[in-house]
């Protein structure tokens, strides 16, 4: 009996240092991102809101300081995000663990990512297709009603 109870005390140290190691291994991979959104003179001393856009949790808030809103923090993996402020929610934008993203909410542009950068690629690829398609007709000429030229089944 006491045999057993030792070996269980080991066991359960063995189960605490592997799941101290993991943490500490997955609080390794969790990298550092950035946001910053320069604002104007209007929203200073505003609360901004970063949200999961798949999820709607918000992941950080902070007050607009020196006309700009800076988020930080710790991601393991990217997410779609937005920015909420004064009830107004910008663009879908991507925020990655060691990267920092400067985000125009005019233009609604994220600079700063791979996933950014792939994402403003793909816009402008989808911009110059819409312009090849613009010129094109919109409805088909209509055609004068013809008489079924099929030869007829009891031909």
């Amino acid at each position: 009996m006491i045999i057993d109870k030792i070996s269980n005390t080991i066991n359960y140290r063995k189960l605490f240092v592997a799941g101290t190691a993991v943490l500490a291994v997955s609080a390794a991979m969790a990298g550092t991102y950035k946001v910053v959104v320069p604002l104007s003179e209007d929203e200073e001393g505003a609360m901004a809101y970063l949200s999961n856009y798949d999820t709607g949790e918000n992941i950080d808030s902070v007050l607009v300081a020196d006309n700009k809103a800076v988020f930080t923090g710790k991601l393991d993996k990217a997410i779609a995000a937005r920015m909420m402020l004064d009830g107004k929610r910008t663009g879908v934008f991507f925020v990655e663990p060691d990267a920092e993203v400067v985000l125009d909410v005019k233009t609604n542009e994220a600079k700063g990512g791979a996933l950014n950068a792939a994402n403003a690629g793909f816009a402008a690829k989808e911009r110059e297709l819409v312009a090849a398609f613009v010129p094109l007709p919109t409805r088909q000429p209509k055609r004068p009603y013809t008489k079924n030229t099929w030869p007829s089944a009891t031909a």
